[in-house]
Formats: structure tokens, sequence, C-alpha cells
């Protein structure tokens, strides 16, 4: 705890003197405070936003849930009320001092005249101090409620240096500048500095937001600043498809030059994983190779790609995820069942805006209404609510169970009015809407009243489900059309246009809001279809850009470069299989559920890829995350060990797969068995570099160990290695 610095007599007399010039001083900006009124609104409009500035009502402090030190106040002011009752009336009013207010405690304690864990907020002499006295001196006034319409944040620059300005206009539409009072806040600290007086530092080239807080509005803005002496930008040349030409205006603003197109095998393998969430086989390899096949264009190759079973495995899995779909051995059948219809929809490429009604609306037995069983995911209300708010509209609501959401306009009634228009579906083997159940609203300790995030309160005993859905699916771009859309583009480059995926937000504004924008109006206008959107992507020159280990963390985020990124769990395990030869004797882990755990000693095939997947990292389904939250599977310690020494990769590379078996008696075996592994494992041809440096150290090691032993270690190296582990 740290205490105020004393130096005995000395300290006490330097203290005594400040106390006797605390009125001085604060008559000095505050002199009309005895003879006037205070404005109507000071204490909304000044006082809190002088606490909050100081970070008095932060988490970490006084506005955490149970407060600190006995003193509770709302999270950055959001409840005026309860936080003037709590300054001016409780602890029997000790926090006050009419009679002397440079003595009160409210003031007393930020300046650090007494004993305070949060140390120094504000100096005693500052207009901080100087607000706080003048408002106690003329009675600490409530006063009525802002009126806070909207906040502006402009930039203004002056020489080298750059101001950010915010102005508030309330609702009667007067304006006034409160950079004074705002809290400005960079979304990424190591790219922009931003000074408790909005002035602004960049530290890193690219687009920054900056995010200002004012009362209960929040304003966003974004400076972009260009790469210093970057490299010539090349000329384009031809017609560009138009996601393309979205992708090059930001690179000629921030002036990066994009990477050259990656070369055909790299580009087939990276859309076999992307779209079908598998390796190519050898005979796609050779094909690619064919003179009669090269003039094939890459569109009709995706589309042919997301025809394909492994494609209907592929995105059912990733869409389940998207859906938090969990397992349990409780429940194991339920999610079959609907995992099962989910499939059904993705190989028919039923409109996703139907899929989803049809689940948020679902009703019945659920044996007989697979979509029925979505509502089973979730245990109560709340977590329910969480999971729609987060699957189909992108957006983290979780934040207002307890308080208003800092950075994004929800609120506790947002929250819990979401959560009564679930509350009213009983999660059972029959799921239906039940008029009589309720969900307590923390806040008032009383029922919550039905409310659809944004909008007003709706009447309580009714089923508002067809009302959410509507509300999901107005607009152009619609909630649903933005957010599943940034799932899509996150699935093929690893990261989406608003990164986090599940966290869309002004506040996190999207790396390229006018791609995103177009991208989702052309997935609503396609009737919401997976495939078209899929197809549109990976046609175009930005997804088919080379991979540099060397490009900078700007180059990736803003598109300049394809993404390394490490294989899903699922998607490596099926990569293994495949490469292996087992992908027949052993069933897909994609376009399946599989069980938990056992709850016997007897493991089945399921349960055993289960085990597996785990030891490769999967993400625990309980948890709901999401795939993109999952753990690089090749980046852990853990599941690197395992893939050396244990089971799981052995077990497949010492069953003599029939291709192993035909090359034994090769006559050219080295040089045929180095092809087929590479085609394999990497969907290339050797380099001659590789060739001449391999040939030997394999014949070398079919003397010492002999053949059977040679091909394993070499092909366990491949499967190990990076460049089989990832998709580049």
């Amino acid at each position: 705890m740290a205490t105020p610095p004393t130096n005995g007599r000395l300290s006490r007399c330097l203290l005594s003197i400040l106390l006797l010039l605390i009125p001085a001083i604060a008559a000095a900006e505050e002199a009309t405070i005895a003879d006037a009124p205070l404005p109507a609104a000071y204490f909304e409009e000044i006082v809190l936003p002088t606490l909050s500035r100081a970070g008095c009502n932060t988490a970490a402090c006084h506005g955490a849930a149970a407060g600190r030190g006995g003193f509770r106040l709302s999270l950055f002011g959001g409840k005026p009320d309860a936080d003037h009752r709590e300054i001016v009336d409780a602890l029997e009013s000790r926090r006050v001092n009419f009679s002397q207010p440079e003595r009160s405690l409210v003031l007393l304690k930020p300046t650090w005249q007494v004993d305070h864990e949060g140390g120094e907020r504000f100096s005693a002499d500052s207009d901080e101090a100087r607000r706080i006295l003048g408002w106690i001196a003329a009675g600490a006034p409530r006063g009525t409620s802002a009126s806070t319409a909207s906040l502006a944040l402009t930039i203004e620059t002056d020489g080298e240096s750059q101001q950010l300005r915010a102005v508030v206009t309330s609702t009667t539409g007067e304006s006034r500048d409160v950079t004074r009072l705002a809290i400005f806040t960079s979304a990424d600290p190591a790219a922009l500095d931003v000074s408790v007086d909005g002035r602004l530092k960049v530290l890193q080239p690219g687009r920054h937001a900056i995010i200002a807080r004012y009362q209960r509005a929040i304003a966003t803005t974004t400076i972009t600043t260009a790469r210093a002496n970057p490299k010539s930008v090349p000329p384009q040349s031809g017609a560009m498809h138009w996601i393309d030409h979205e992708a090059q205006l930001v690179l000629d603003e921030l002036q990066l030059t994009p990477r050259k197109r990656a070369s055909d095998h790299a580009l087939l393998r990276r859309m076999t994983l992307d779209l079908a969430g598998r390796i190519p086989t050898p005979q796609e390899v050779e094909l690619l190779t064919s003179s009669t096949r090269r003039s094939d264009s890459w569109k009709q190759r995706a589309e042919q790609l997301l025809t394909s079973d492994d494609a209907t495995d592929y995105w059912t899995w990733r869409v389940s995820s998207w859906l938090r779909m969990r397992v349990g051995p409780a429940d194991f059948a339920s999610t079959k069942r609907l995992h099962t219809w989910l499939r059904e929809q993705i190989a028919s490429d039923r409109p996703l805006d139907q899929v989803a009604r049809e689940l948020i609306l679902a009703e019945g037995v659920t044996t007989d209404v697979p979509p029925a069983n979505y509502h089973r995911n979730e245990p109560d209300a709340r977590q329910a609510a969480e999971a729609y708010a987060q699957s189909f509209a992108g957006i983290r609501i979780g934040c207002a169970n307890c308080h208003d959401h800092p950075l994004d306009r929800w609120r506790q009634d947002d929250y819990h009015g979401l959560a009564a228009i679930f509350a009213g579906v009983e999660r059972r083997e029959i799921v239906r809407f039940r008029s009589d159940l309720r969900v307590a609203h923390p806040a008032t300790e009383s029922d919550a009243i039905p409310q659809i995030p944004g909008g007003k309160p709706l009447q309580p005993g009714i089923d508002h489900r067809p009302a959410l859905v509507d509300s999901l699916l107005a607009g152009e771009p619609s909630q649903l059309a933005v957010a599943w859309t940034n799932r899509v583009w996150e699935a093929m480059f690893a990261r989406g246009l608003v990164h986090p995926v599940d966290d869309l937000r002004s506040t996190n504004p999207a790396s390229h809001p006018v791609l995103l924008t177009k991208l989702a109006l052309h997935f609503q206008r396609s009737g919401y279809r997976l495939r078209p959107l899929l197809t549109e992507i990976a046609q175009t020159d930005t997804y088919a850009r080379a991979s540099d280990p060397a490009a900078s963390p700007l180059e990736l985020q803003y598109l300049a470069a394809s993404r390394v990124r490490p294989l899903p769990a699922e998607v490596l395990l099926q990569a293994i299989n495949d490469a292996t030869s087992l992908g027949k004797q052993l069933r897909p882990p994609l376009g399946r559920p599989l069980p938990s755990d056992s709850r016997d000693g007897k493991k089945t095939e399921d349960q055993v890829a289960a085990d597996e997947l785990a030891i490769l990292g999967r993400c625990d389904v309980k948890m709901g995350c999401s795939v993109a939250n999952q753990p690089a599977a090749s980046d852990s310690l853990a599941t690197q060990l395992h893939l050396q020494t244990g089971p799981l990769l052995n077990r497949r590379i010492t069953f003599p797969p029939e291709w192993v078996m035909a090359t034994v008696d090769n006559h050219d075996f080295s040089s045929h068995f180095l092809t087929r592994v590479w085609h394999l494992a990497y969907a290339r041809d050797l380099t001659a570099a590789e060739r001449s440096r391999l040939e030997p150290i394999l014949t070398a090691a079919i003397a010492r160990d002999g053949r059977q032993q040679a091909m394993n270690d070499l092909f366990w190296a491949l499967l190990v290695s990076r460049e089989f582990c990832t998709n580049h």
C-alpha cells in the first residue's frame, strides 16, 4: 500500500500551508461559484468525467464490482445517480465537507493529502482539484441529467505534432469542447501513443484507431501513416477484381508493395486446405504439372473443390465452431443429430440466413427436430444470449452482464433484455417457449424486461425470437452478413478484416472497412450462400499472393503478403491421415462431432480421434472457443514431443501403405520415393538442390538401417516439418 511522503515537522508545515492555499487557488478559477449556481448538469458533465479521467472509477479501482476500500463507483460513471449518492450521502456524508470543502475526503484522497492506496491521481493545485472543490463549495448538487447525443473526435495538426480534439453535442444541438475532460485511448499502444491530453505520437506506420470516451459517449477515429522510405510500387496493369481493387487502395495509401503471386503448387495446396480441409492428392499435383490442365482457371478449381464431400465436412466443422456446438458424454446423441442436420444444410449450400432463422426459432422434440438441439448448447438464458450475440452478430456483450460495456454501446439493459428473450426457451428433451420463465436483472433485482440490443423494452411473456431474427437480418448489410463474412475471411486469411472476429464494434474498426461492407453486401445479395462468397475470394490476386517469412506485421495485416498459418488440430490430423494413406482406414475427424471422453474402458475410433486431437492442441469444445482462438498445433512443445516420440505418428508411419510397398522393389528407388513423398507432404516437386542433397543421405540410410527404416525416418521428418504443419 502506498503512503504519502513524510519528513517530520517540515512535511506537516507544508501540508498545513497547502490546505490554506487550496481555497485561494480554487477562487482564482471558480470565482463565480459562490455567486452563481453551477450549470444544471455540472455533476455529470464535469465532476464525473474528472473522476473518470483520473482513473477513479475504472475496474482496477473504485469502479470494480465490489468497489475498493469501501468506496464503490459505477464503471466509468455509467450510473450518475448511484455515484452521487455514494459520494454525497453514503458513509454519513463523510466524503464531502460542506463547512470546509477543502477537507472533503473525495478531494483529500486523490490529491494524496491523506493515505490513499491509489496514490496521487491529480495534484492539489490542479484544474481537477479546483473543479471538485468548486462543486462541493456549491453544495455538491446532483443537478439534472446530461443530455449527451454524440461525441465527435477530430485530429488537428500543429507543425509536426498532432492534437486530438473532442467535441460533444447535446440533444438540443449545443456543442462544446471536452478535450480536457475526455479519456483518450489508443487501440494499439505499441503503434500509436496517446497522451492524457490527447497528443499523438506515431510509433509504427499503419492505420491506427483512437478511442475517446466522455460520460457514456464513445467516439473513434483513425490516423493513417505511410511507411517511411517506401519501395517503389509497381503500376497495376489490366483489369482488377473488385476485391483486389479495394485491397490495393489501402496498399497504395500505406505505400506497401504487394508480393508476387504464389507458385501454382503453393496455391493448389493453400486452396485445397482452405476450401476442402485436406492436402492435395499426388494425382492432383501431377495433373497440375500437365500442360493439358495448366489453363484451367482457379475459379473452376475452387468451384470443384467446394462441391466435394471433403468441403462439406470441412465447412460443417467451421460453421459448427461458429455456433459453439459443444459435445459432452451426456448429450452426444443430441449434438450428433444437430451436426448431421447442419451437414445437410452445408451440402446443399442452403442460404445461411435460413439456417440461422431455423436454429434460433426451433422448437419440438429434439429427436424429431434436430435444429432444436441448438438451444441445448447453453445451460441457461444468460449464456444463450452471449452465444447468440457472439455467433450470429459477432459481438461480445458479456461485459454488460455486470456493468455497461466500457468500449461499446451495450448497456446492462441490453444484456439482460436479450437474456430475457432466451429465458422463455425451455431447454429439455422438448424445446419450447414458456411465457412463465424469467431471468432476473441484477441491478433491479426483479424480472428483466425483454429487449433486443439497441432497441426498446418489449412486452414480457411473449416469444420475441422472431423479432430478434428480423433485427439480425435487417439492413444492408445486415448484422449476420457482416459477422459471417468476416468469419469467412478469417478462414481464408487467418485473420478477419475485423480482429478478433467476434468483436465487431465501432472502437475496433476493420483494417479494410470499405472492403468488408462490399463483401457483406455481396454475401447478402447472393442469398447468404457460402460457396459463391468463397469462390469470389479464392479467385483474387489478394488471396493468391506469395507468403514471405520476412514480411512485417504491417504487410501481413494489410494483405501485402500471405500469412503462414499453423494448421488447426482437426486439419493437421486429417493431413497426417491422408499423407500416410490411412485416410480410408481411419474416418476423417472433420464433418462430425467427437465425444469429449469415454465412459467405459474401451476406446472407440471416435474417442481415439478425440484423444489425438487433444494432443495436437484442439480447442476444448466445452469452452465454445472459435477456430481462430485455437492454439497452433505445431508451436506447442507438448505437441512436438508427442509427434517425435508418441504413437500418433509412429503407428501411421510403420503401417505399410500400398504405395510404399510398391516402391520397395523399384530400381530407381531413391529418386522415385523422394518425388512421391514430396508430392504427398508438400504438393510440389523437389528442387534440384533438395534432390542433390537428400539422395546421398537416403542411400546411406538405406545401407545402414535398411530400406523400410530409412523410408520411415525420412517420411517422419517431413510430417513434423514446418512446411507440412502450416498453410502458406
